[in-house]
């Protein structure tokens, strides 16, 4: 793969508001913003192949040069929700920023099939079956081209 750099572990969660104010206070950082996505706010998700109306709440809190993102699935057809279902709380993803498709393409001819695709405010976001291979679900995250 062409990138190498972890941007963020993703940590799926039972009550966003609980957990972010958890880690705020253990480890001394910010309150972060909770962002809630949906189709209303310009969300757009596809999961198996198939457009969803999907929604969820996420935060992004800084430990130094690596991002935790926490998220909560508020709706049912997602990879978020999924997990939850079957694991309960935990680390649902690594995600990598990319530039171009050459990455989501290596992943895919490495056996590794797109699970979800969500475009949002702050781009465009690839999820991969990667647990079987690697334990983690992949998140490839390209921003708008400006």
């Amino acid at each position: 793969m062409e990138t190498n750099i972890i941007s963020h572990i993703a940590i799926v969660v039972k009550d966003i508001n609980k957990t972010a104010k958890h880690y705020s206070e253990l480890f001394g950082i910010p309150m972060p913003e909770i962002i809630y996505e949906s189709k209303e706010t310009g969300c757009c998700s596809e999961y198996f192949g198939k457009l969803v109306n999907c929604s969820y709440e996420i935060a992004f809190m800084r430990f130094g040069i690596m991002v935790l993102e926490l998220i909560h699935p508020c709706s049912e057809e997602n990879v978020w929700k999924d997990y939850f279902d079957r694991h309960g709380e935990g680390v649902h993803h690594i995600g990598f920023n990319i530039r171009d498709d050459k990455n989501i393409k290596f992943l895919e001819d490495n056996g590794m099939a797109i699970v979800q695709k969500t475009e949002n405010k702050m781009g465009m976001n690839y999820y991969f079956d990667s647990n079987a291979s690697l334990g983690v679900m992949i998140e490839l995250c390209q921003k708008p081209q400006k």
